[in-house]
C-alpha cells in the first residue's frame, strides 16, 4: 500500500491539473450541446411528422382518436424514440470519456480530438457501466449498505478502463482490489470532497439565501456554475488518486464474491417481486378490494342520501316558514 499525499496537496495539485484544461472542458460542453441540438432535430422531425401524417390523413372528415391513430406511422414514431435515445446516451458516454482524457492531459487535447479518440471507448464503458449497475442494484437491495459498499469498491473501473485501456471485467476487478487495498486512505480523501460539496454547494448558498432574499437568483446562478466547476474538480481528483495508486495492488481480485453478493440481491428481490404479485392477485386481496369499494360506494350513497333528506327538509320548512307568514298577514 502505497501512503497518499495530504488532502490539502492532493487538492491543490489537482486545482492546479484542472486550470489549464478547463477552456477545453467548456469547449467540450457547446460541442456535446450543439451536436445535442442537431440530433434532437433531427430525430424530432422524423417523429414530428411521423406523427403529423396521421392527423392529414383524417382533415377533411370527422377526427376521432381512432382514426388518427390508425393514420399514424406507428414504426417511424418508435424508429425515432430509439434513436434519439440511444444517440444522446452515446454522446453521454463520449462526453464522459473526453471530460476524463482532457483533465488527464491538462488541456492538452483539443474538444474535437478528445471526442473523436473517445469512439473507441464508448461500447467497453458502455459494458462497464451495466456490470456495475448490476452489482451495484443487485447489492442494494440486501439492505442498501452492502450497496454502497459496492459502488465504492467499483469507483475507479470507469477510470480505469479510459485511462488504463482495461476490458470491463478487468477494470471492475482493479478497482475493487485498489480501494480494498487502500480503503483508509481512499476514505479520509472522498470524505474530504463530500465535506466541501457540502460547504461549497449547501452551506454557503443556504447562508447567503436566508441572509439576503434579494440575492437567491444570483445564488442560484452562482450554484449552477460551482456544481460544473465542482464536478471537474471531482474528477481531477479522482484522476490524481488513480494514477498514484495504480500499479500498487497487491494482487489481482475475484469477482466472486461480487457476483455472489449482486445474485444474492437479485434472488431476493425476485422473490420479494413474485411474493407481492401473488398476493395482489390473490382471490383475498382482490375480494378485500372489491369489498373496500363497495363499503365506500355504501357511505358515499348515505352520505348523498343524508344531505339530500337535509335539504328537501329546509325546504319544506322553508314553506311552512311561508304559509305561516301568509296566513298571519291575511
Amino acid at each position: 500500500m502505497k501512503k497518499l499525499p495530504k488532502i490539502s496537496a492532493l487538492m491543490r495539485e489537482s486545482w492546479e491539473v484542472l486550470k489549464p484544461s478547463a477552456m477545453q472542458l467548456l469547449k467540450l460542453y457547446f460541442v456535446c450541446a450543439l451536436i445535442g441540438i442537431v440530433i434532437f432535430a433531427i430525430f424530432g422531425s422524423i417523429g414530428f411528422f411521423g406523427g403529423v401524417s396521421g392527423i392529414l390523413g383524417v382533415l377533411g372528415t370527422k377526427p376521432t382518436v381512432e382514426a388518427i391513430l390508425k393514420n399514424i406511422n406507428i414504426p417511424i414514431i418508435v424508429f425515432s424514440g430509439l434513436g434519439l435515445f440511444v444517440s444522446i446516451w452515446i454522446l453521454t458516454l463520449a462526453s464522459t470519456i473526453s471530460m476524463v482524457d482532457i483533465i488527464a492531459k491538462k488541456g492538452a487535447l483539443s474538444a474535437i480530438d478528445a471526442l473523436k479518440g473517445a469512439m473507441d471507448r464508448v461500447g467497453p464503458l458502455f459494458i462497464t457501466s451495466f456490470l456495475s449497475s448490476i452489482l451495484i442494484l443487485g447489492s442494494t437491495v440486501l439492505f442498501v449498505l452492502p450497496g454502497i459498499f459496492m459502488g465504492v469498491m467499483l469507483a475507479f473501473a470507469q477510470l480505469d478502463l479510459i485511462l488504463g485501456r482495461q476490458t470491463p471485467t478487468n477494470a471492475i476487478k482493479r478497482s475493487a482490489r485498489l480501494v480494498m487495498d487502500n480503503f483508509g486512505q481512499l476514505f479520509l480523501h472522498w470524505g474530504a470532497l463530500v465535506l466541501l460539496y457540502i460547504v461549497v454547494q449547501v452551506i454557503i448558498p443556504n447562508s447567503l439565501n436566508n441572509a439576503v432574499e434579494q440575492l437567491q437568483g444570483i445564488v442560484g446562478l452562482l450554484s449552477s456554475i460551482t456544481n460544473v466547476v465542482l464536478s471537474w474538480f471531482f474528477i481531477s481528483y479522482n484522476i490524481l488518486l488513480y494514477k498514484k495508486l495504480s500499479g500498487k495492488e497487491t494482487k489481482k481480485e475475484s469477482m466472486v464474491w461480487m457476483w455472489a453478493m449482486a445474485g444474492l440481491g437479485w434472488v431476493v428481490f425476485f422473490l420479494l417481486m413474485s411474493s407481492i404479485v401473488r398476493f395482489v392477485t390473490s382471490p383475498v386481496f382482490m375480494n378485500a378490494i372489491t369489498d373496500g369499494l363497495r363499503k365506500n360506494q355504501n357511505m358515499r350513497n348515505e352520505q348523498y342520501l343524508q344531505q339530500y333528506q337535509k335539504q328537501y327538509q329546509k325546504e319544506i320548512n322553508s314553506l311552512d316558514s311561508s304559509k305561516d307568514s301568509t296566513t298571519y298577514s291575511y
